[in-house]
């Protein structure tokens, strides 16, 4: 195998990391890149792209294709918009395009449909295909888009499973995927398991925080509804009802659901709990974990969401900062089953106020404890080069 053809919804400038995974792929193989004109997550394309500027690149044994799709702005519409034309362009490119290849993989994070095109040019090129499935649909698309109608399910979880079961091998992000898979009709033969890396295993860790008076927390990531953010809003709000005043947490990020996270906060007046910092770029985000206690993760408790294991996890593990998770399901048990943090099994707001009153008791010994079992682990199992190993080995010998 000498090259690979890579489909992908978004890459370099945007911050994903398929962007590392490139930069291995790389180093014994050419690469084509097929994605689309850089416009996540504001919404509008990157200043110096554009419909006539910097559509194709070759790069360091990297050919990059940049395909037409509409702009995603910040609302439903537009999003929607911005999948059908993506959808269509690369399905074009699968049908027509020339340039010869000896595999096919996608990175498959919302939408899937550009693994249409993908297909068609694993199928022209007579190679067989991969998918990396990071996100689960349909299931990922009828909560981002809050899809009611059950005749639209349907056709959304017929579609998905047709994708699916056309692909020669399925890699999962998250071991809870694979079920789901199976039940979808992909036989489980097909499909293994490689969790998303941590560029982060590389750079030293955290310096080991000792427990104060205060409880320091920071969510770090995109802010979407996907993420329950609300929850920790309310947890403090109970918190404040009974005039505990020792915890806080920093947020990180940007994203569709952070002007309704901050209205929330001034509502249940709790702003002395918060600070929003927003976006920062990936270099300095270590300097925003430092002197924390805990990396937060939530998800909503809707299935397929709640068997994912997002990728800031691998992040906050690789720099030994124990995780606070509430989200019953494959998050959870992740987290009890590495001891690398602490979990709210009760996932409501009273719940996880108890759970954040529990982290306040915790001494050094144990706190150290986490942090030390998080970065061990991370560094067994999250290192880009074992995981690009798997992934050439799964390309190589096929099934």
């Amino acid at each position: 195998m000498k090259k690979v053809a890579i489909f992908t919804n978004h890459y370099a400038p945007e911050n994903f990391r398929i962007n590392a995974l490139v930069d291995e792929f790389k180093k014994d193989l050419e690469v084509d890149v097929i994605t689309q004109i850089p416009n996540y997550p504001h919404g509008d394309y990157y200043p110096g792209y554009s419909v006539f500027k910097k559509r194709t690149e070759d790069k360091d044994n990297v050919h990059i294709e940049r395909l037409f799709a509409i702009p995603r702005k910040n609302n439903k519409i537009m999003l929607s918009l911005n999948y059908i034309s993506y959808a269509l362009t690369s399905f074009v490119y699968g049908l027509f395009n020339k340039r010869k290849v000896d595999h096919v993989l996608v990175y498959m994070t919302s939408p899937i449909f550009l693994s249409w095109g993908a297909l068609r040019l694993a199928k022209r090129n007579q190679v067989k295909s991969t998918a990396y499935v990071l996100d689960l649909w349909p299931g990922s698309l009828i909560m981002i888009l809050n899809i009611k109608n059950k005749f639209i399910q349907n056709k959304l979880y017929t579609l998905s499973q047709n994708i699916y079961k056309r692909f020669d091998h399925i890699v999962v992000s998250s071991p809870a995927f694979k079920d789901e898979l199976v039940s979808m009709g992909v036989e489980a033969y097909r499909i293994s398991y490689i969790p998303q890396h941590a560029d982060e295993i590389s750079e030293q860790p955290i310096a080991p925080v000792l427990m104060k008076d205060k409880l320091e927390i920071i969510f770090a990531g995109n802010i979407c509804q996907a993420q329950r953010l609300d929850l920790i809003v309310d947890a403090v709000a109970c918190l404040k009802a009974r005039n505990q005043h020792k915890i806080h947490f920093t947020i990180v990020g940007d994203g569709r659901y952070k002007t309704t996270l901050e209205h929330l906060i001034e509502t249940q007046d709790v702003s002395e709990y918060f600070t929003l910092v927003g976006r920062v770029e990936p270099s300095k985000v270590k300097s925003y974990l430092e002197n924390k206690h805990f990396g937060y993760v939530s998800l909503v408790n809707v299935s397929p969401i709640n068997k994912t294991i997002p990728a800031k996890v691998q992040s906050y593990m690789a720099y030994g900062l124990p995780i606070l998770a509430a989200s019953p399901g494959a998050l959870n048990d992740f987290v009890s089953e590495v001891e690398g943090g602490l979990v709210s099994e009760d996932v409501s707001a009273e719940g996880l106020a108890l759970t954040l009153e529990s982290a306040l008791r915790i001494n050094n010994e144990q706190w150290m404890s986490m942090h030390t079992k998080a970065r061990d682990y991370a560094c067994e199992h999250f290192d880009i080069i074992e995981g690009v190993k798997k992934f050439k080995k799964i390309m190589k010998e096929g099934i």
